[in-house]
């Protein structure tokens, strides 16, 4: 239960750190999507100690900013708020229809309904990317619209250069909604979670 309000974004690290404790888990492989990206990076870079690994799909904010279009796009839904705008930028940002899914209604709903008085996500510094010791898997989509995506990994890999960083070419910003795209993401998690040989999880299967 929170106690207290966020102050800033790393308060957002340290509550979710704090549920971790209360859970008694350790060694945490952490899968971030989207901006669950952005929250798995911010988890490492403020409080990283229950941290295992991260595995990163197609994360927002991290190593490049939204593009303009999502900006623009995102601030008409949500200033007109009705659910044909909404379905539009759905069905834009994933590349198809989504919007019946439970999942993708589960974050409109958060978006129209939750009033959020902590910091917004912002792109980490570069220092403090730099300084993330958590091995890092990182699965970004070649047809993303929300970023640019080639920029976004090649970004990631200079800044992180112990990362393993993959660019599924026919994905868009939802990675799993093809089967081949879904298998690899399986592939990548699974490969990750069995231990190298003194390797950062997975990174080999990615270079």
């Amino acid at each position: 239960m929170q106690t207290r309000p966020f102050a800033d974004i790393r308060d957002r690290a340290l509550g979710f750190d704090d549920v971790l404790a209360a859970l008694g888990l350790r060694n945490v492989f952490l899968v971030g999507g989207s901006t669950g990206g952005w929250h798995a990076v911010n988890q490492a870079i403020h409080a990283p100690d229950r941290l295992a690994a991260l595995c990163l799909l197609d994360p927002t904010t991290v190593s490049a900013k939204f593009s303009a279009a999502t900006q623009r796009r995102a601030l008409k839904a949500m200033v007109l708020n009705r659910d044909r705008d909404w379905q539009r930028f759905v069905a834009w940002s994933a590349g198809e229809d989504i919007f019946g899914q439970p999942a993708a209604q589960v974050v409109v709903a958060g978006i129209r309904a939750y009033r959020a008085r902590i910091p917004l996500q912002a792109r980490p510094r570069d220092a403090d990317l730099r300084a993330i010791r958590t091995p890092v898997l990182a699965l970004f989509g070649g047809r993303s619209v929300v970023h640019d995506s080639v920029a976004a990994a090649a970004n990631l890999r200079r800044l992180l250069p112990h990362a393993g960083v993959e660019i599924l070419e026919e994905a868009g910003h939802y990675l799993y909604l093809r089967p081949e795209d879904r298998q690899r993401i399986v592939e990548v998690i699974s490969a990750a979670r069995v231990p190298g040989d003194g390797q950062p999880p997975g990174t080999r299967s990615l270079r």
